[in-house]
C-alpha cells in the first residue's frame, strides 16, 4: 500500500475549492430524499474529481463519499477515505458561504488524517495523528477546557423541529444559547475555537464526522457516539457529539436522564 502525500491531498483540497468557487451558482440543483436534503452538479463534480485522485494514485484504497458516485467500502480493513464534497450544500446553494470541503483518512479503522477547508474563508483545518492541528499549515492548540454554562452550544435543525425531544430543550437551558449553522463543518470549526462548547446532530453521517474526529482528539476534545460509543463508519446513521470534556460530561448526564 502506497505511503500517503499530505502534502499533495492538501494541495487537491485547494485545488477542488477553486472548482467549487468557480462554480459557485450551480446549475443543476436537485433533491436526494426531500426539499431539505439537496445536491448540485457541483456535489457530484468535486466528487469525481477527488475519486479520480484517489483511483489514480492510491488504487487499494476504498472510499466512501456521500454522493456515491462510485464504489463504497465495504469494510474499514485497509485504507479508507471519507468525503464529503460539499458539507453543507444548501448554505451554498442559498448563502454561498458557511460550506466546506470534508475528508477523513483512516487505516485498519485508526484515524491518519482529517481536513475541513472553510471554502470561502479559504480556512484549512488538517489534523494528523500523533502530530497534531494545523490551520493553514502552521500548528493550533486549544487551551481551553468549556462547561456548557461557558458558551452556546451548537445544534442540528431537526432537534429542535423532527425530534422535539425534551432533553435537547435541557441542553439549551443548560447552555448560554444555541446555533444551528446548517453544515457539521462549521459548526465543529466553532467548537475547535472555542466560540461553541460543543456540536450535536443526531442525523449525521460518516461523512459528517471523520474529519471532525480526527481533528477533535488531536485537540483534546472528546468525539463520540450520542450514546458514548466509537463510530462505526460503515452505519448509515451516525448521531454525534464534538465537545469540551466539561461540557461533554454534562451533556451525557442530560441525555442519559
Amino acid at each position: 500500500m502506497k505511503d500517503l502525500d499530505l502534502v499533495e491531498i492538501k494541495n487537491r483540497i485547494l485545488e477542488a475549492g477553486e472548482i467549487i468557487k468557480k462554480n459557485i451558482c450551480p446549475k443543476d440543483i436537485t433533491e436526494k430524499t426531500n426539499k431539505h436534503d439537496l445536491v448540485t452538479n457541483v456535489d457530484k463534480e468535486v466528487e469525481i474529481f477527488f475519486r479520480k485522485k484517489i483511483n489514480d494514485n492510491y488504487p487499494e484504497d476504498g472510499i466512501i463519499a456521500e454522493e456515491k458516485m462510485g464504489k463504497k467500502a465495504t469494510s474499514m480493513k485497509n485504507r479508507v477515505w471519507i468525503l464529503d464534497p460539499i458539507d453543507g450544500t444548501a448554505n451554498f446553494i442559498f448563502e454561498r458561504k458557511n460550506f466546506a470541503i470534508m475528508l477523513g483518512i483512516y487505516e485498519d479503522n485508526k484515524p491518519i488524517y482529517g481536513a475541513i477547508y472553510d471554502v470561502m474563508n479559504e480556512e484549512l483545518w488538517e489534523g494528523k495523528t500523533s502530530l497534531g492541528v494545523f490551520v493553514n499549515g502552521k500548528k493550533y492548540e486549544l487551551n481551553k477546557n468549556l462547561s456548557l454554562d461557558d458558551g452556546i452550544i451548537e445544534l442540528s435543525s431537526v432537534m429542535l423541529t423532527g425530534h422535539r425531544n425534551e432533553k435537547f430543550y435541557n441542553l439549551i437551558n443548560k447552555s448560554r444559547g444555541f446555533r444551528v449553522r446548517g453544515a457539521c463543518s462549521i459548526e465543529a470549526i466553532y467548537v475547535f475555537k472555542g466560540l461553541a462548547t460543543s456540536a450535536v446532530h443526531t442525523l449525521a453521517k460518516a461523512w459528517d464526522v471523520a474529519a471532525v474526529d480526527v481533528i477533535a482528539k488531536e485537540l483534546g476534545l472528546i468525539s463520540k457516539s450520542i450514546d458514548g460509543g466509537n463510530f462505526d463508519f460503515l452505519d448509515d446513521e451516525l448521531p454525534s457529539i464534538v465537545a469540551f470534556p466539561k461540557a461533554y460530561d454534562e451533556i451525557m448526564k442530560i441525555l442519559k436522564k
